[in-house]
């Protein structure tokens, strides 16, 4: 909502209940071993989210592009980590509202395969990659980035993501 100096906040949580029923069924019924898990895990492997993430995904860009229909452009967009897939909304927003000025919120290292010791997740090699793919999309789109320590801005921004530390 909007308070009388007409600042307006939008929040929007999670709701998986968008999601198709197949799909909450097959991630319900799915445990590591059997087909159910394998036939989930092939969207995540690929894109690096699940089916349910990327109808959660274009619903939230829906409902943000209509509020800036309706009221005119944000002043900025912040997204916050944990889960990531906030900050997959404001990457498909981003490519529809060019000008979009966005703040990625880091607070935690992401992806997970880049946590250091003793919390390193381990990933496939294909998942890994798709998932830093989408790190550098959002490190590249991103107007600003926040982290919450030094540790982890040199954590996150090392190497080939070094250039990114001015944002």
């Amino acid at each position: 909502g909007c308070d009388n100096d007409n600042f307006c906040i939008h929040r929007v949580g999670i709701q998986n209940e968008l999601g198709p029923g197949m799909w909450r069924i097959l991630e319900t019924k799915s445990s590591k071993r059997n087909v159910f898990a394998r036939l989930t895990a092939i969207p995540n492997l690929l894109y690096g989210y699940s089916i349910l993430d990327w109808i959660w995904i274009a619903k939230v860009t829906e409902y943000l592009e209509r509020i800036v229909i309706e009221n005119g452009s944000y002043d900025i967009l912040h997204t916050r980590m944990n889960p990531p897939i906030n900050h997959f909304v404001a990457l498909r927003l981003k490519k529809k509202l060019r000008n979009l000025a966005w703040c990625a919120y880091f607070s935690d290292p992401w992806p997970f395969h880049l946590y250091p010791k003793p919390y390193l997740s381990s990933a496939g090699r294909l998942l890994r990659l798709r998932l830093e793919m989408k790190l550098n999309q959002i490190l590249i789109n991103a107007s600003t980035l926040i982290f919450p320590s030094k540790y982890l801005i040199d954590h996150m921004l090392m190497g080939s993501r070094e250039k990114y530390k001015h944002k």
